[in-house]
């Protein structure tokens, strides 16, 4: 397994989205709660296919594997394998939590160096999106008072005078604002170009 191949494995979900939402979008046979789910499903499979290609990517520059730019990021750790390279990652966690950039950049200073790297800045610069389609996902997860709050916030951000009735996560991924990030395209779309930006930026991928 090298960059490439799991930057390949990403793009072919987030294309698969992409169809499976213009199909639905296309279908009046699909009633209200049927899109509402559909909608949640592809946002979790496209913001999971990012974690993973975000916990690839930190394990290939911790074995010293090149990006898609042909460079190799300098690092403090060599692990042996990519099972030994996790055991290191994991300390006492019982989970690595891959959509927060705080603990992501945190854990790059402990492993790797070169924070000029597309892997370091792209976690940085996409900060503000990991931290929004977490508080999403985890209101999809869940739909806990807890969650609910959070979800309230994530409405701002894309409708900044609040709605009468907060939609539910489904409805707001069909959105269409026409203000703010995600101005006159529907938030699931939004989420996925911006997924996309932060996966090249970590891969090195060319323009």
């Amino acid at each position: 397994m090298d960059y490439a191949t799991s930057y390949a494995s990403f793009l072919e979900i987030l294309e698969t989205t992409r169809k499976l939402q213009e199909k639905t979008n296309s279908d009046d046979g699909v009633d209200k709660a049927g899109r509402d789910l559909i909608f949640e499903s592809m946002f979790l499979a496209a913001f999971r296919a990012l974690e993973n290609l975000l916990e690839d990517c930190f394990i290939y520059s911790m074995q010293g594997i090149v990006n898609l730019s042909g460079s190799a990021i300098p690092r403090h750790a060599s692990p042996t394998s990519r099972r030994h390279a996790r055991e290191m990652l994991m300390g006492a966690q019982t989970v690595l939590d891959w959509t927060t950039s705080g603990a992501i950049t945190r854990r790059f200073e402990t492993f790797l160096q070169d924070k000029n790297s597309g892997l370091y800045l792209g976690v940085v610069g996409g900060s503000s999106t990991l931290s929004t389609a977490k508080d999403l996902r985890n209101h999809i997860a869940h739909n806990s008072d807890e969650s609910g709050v959070k979800y309230v916030k994530v409405v701002g951000v894309f409708y900044p005078t609040p709605p009468l009735t907060i939609p539910t996560p489904g409805h707001l991924l069909q959105g269409t604002p026409s203000v703010g990030p995600a101005k006159n395209r529907q938030v699931l779309t939004y989420f996925r170009e911006q997924f996309i930006s932060i996966a090249k930026n970590i891969t090195a991928a060319p323009p």
